[in-house]
């Protein structure tokens, strides 16, 4: 088996050069320099690295391929000009990245998964075709090569679309809110140089290959800024509906749980099961209250205050079962949740004229025709007694 010449770390920068980064170009080019300076003064990680250079913008402009920096005089300048084509970034390193390992290979390196750092300040231009051909680069079912993405988001560029670039979400971050592109665009290429320098010498002194990302101050974790955007997004829409629902009016359960499931679909199984134990206790508590009312009204009759031939009279009572609690008539409240109840009364068993027998009353809600309809009515919270 013939003996490797080492390893060797290929590290691919994707620059953003779109039109937006006009004012930043400066910027880019001395980053591109005080890496160069950095490597070249770090000569046992420079050796482990195999550096190139790709900007993008409506296309792809590969403006170094597999340099060893000793070698290089100087790095390549970068422009801005074009739109942010997100899917021919991603489609040119599909193609570059495992036609650069066998290269590699082939003279004798042990290669490292490849490591892209990606910096854009927008959003991508063009659809939304580049995350199918993202998925295809980073499947390593796909691409044997598939390389670990870095991503950095500056300016005006999303944290969910750095988070969608970047392979994990450890490896996604966005500049501070407030940043100045041209600070923002330095401090990418100090963590830039201090990654790679750190994973070289690593490689170089025999330890795992293992790459190291050295973050800025400057940046924060992508997944932060969603996370709280999501929060943000939540506290907006309960104040929306809290404005769009007229006061007093009550919110059920279910449609406060299908507005949540919306946004967050992944807890669908738990919701239901919280559901189905609140209707639960909900039926318990109905028949309990159904039976007390019931009771209720047996006694009533039991004490003279209601009589057989006065049941029918009955429908003009105004009986308030919401709230779980026999209320009597209803004063100054509104009846828009009103469930229909039905009475029925029957003698507890047949007898002649003029004997005392037992009188059975039952208060039904939902279906059935057996029974006398209950009415409700209001009454003015105010004004006038009877």
């Amino acid at each position: 088996m013939a003996e490797t010449l080492g390893q060797l770390l290929p590290v691919y920068i994707l620059a953003d050069e779109s039109s937006s980064m006009a004012g930043s170009v400066s910027d880019l080019n001395e980053g591109m320099k005080s890496l160069h300076v950095a490597l070249l003064r770090e000569p046992m990680a420079a050796a482990r690295v195999r550096l190139s250079v790709l900007g993008f913008a409506n296309g792809v402009t590969e403006r170094l391929i597999l340099a060893d920096p000793r070698s290089e005089s100087e790095l390549p300048r970068l422009s801005a000009g074009g739109g942010t084509n997100y899917d021919a970034a991603f489609g040119a390193l599909l193609e570059r990245i495992p036609q650069d390992v066998r290269t590699l290979k082939s003279q004798g390196y042990k290669v490292l998964r490849p490591a892209v750092f990606f910096l854009s300040d927008g959003q991508p231009t063009g659809g939304e075709e580049w995350r199918q051909t993202h998925a295809r680069l980073t499947d390593r079912s796909v691409t044997s090569a598939a390389p670990n993405i870095i991503a950095f988001g500056i300016g005006g560029a999303r944290a969910e679309t750095i988070l969608a670039v970047a392979t994990d979400q450890r490896l996604a971050f966005v500049s501070i809110p407030g940043a100045q592109l041209g600070e923002a665009v330095a401090r990418f290429f100090t963590t830039l140089t201090m990654s790679v320098i750190e994973s070289a010498n690593a490689l170089a002194a025999g330890q795992p290959a293992v790459l190291r990302v050295q973050t800025s101050e400057s940046f924060t974790m992508a997944i932060d800024e969603v996370i709280e955007d999501r929060r943000e997004d939540g506290r907006r829409l309960r104040l929306t509906e809290e404005r769009a629902v007229p006061t007093g009016t009550q919110r059920d359960f279910e449609s406060l749980i299908r507005e949540h499931l919306v946004r967050h679909p992944e807890e669908t199984q738990h919701a239901l099961e919280l559901l189905a134990r609140v209707r639960d206790t909900e039926a318990v508590q109905h028949e309990i209250r159904d039976q007390r009312h019931a009771e209720m009204i047996k006694w009533l009759i039991e004490q003279d205050v209601v009589r057989e031939v006065d049941l029918p009279r009955l429908r003009l009572s105004a009986i308030d079962f919401r709230g779980g609690t026999f209320n009597g008539p209803v004063i100054g409240r509104h009846l828009d949740h009103w469930e229909p109840r039905r009475l029925r009364a029957e003698l507890a068993e047949q007898a002649s004229p003029g004997c005392t027998v037992p009188l059975q009353v039952q208060v039904t809600c939902g279906g059935g025709q057996e029974g006398v309809a209950l009415r409700a009515f209001e009454l003015p919270a105010e004004g006038p007694g009877c």
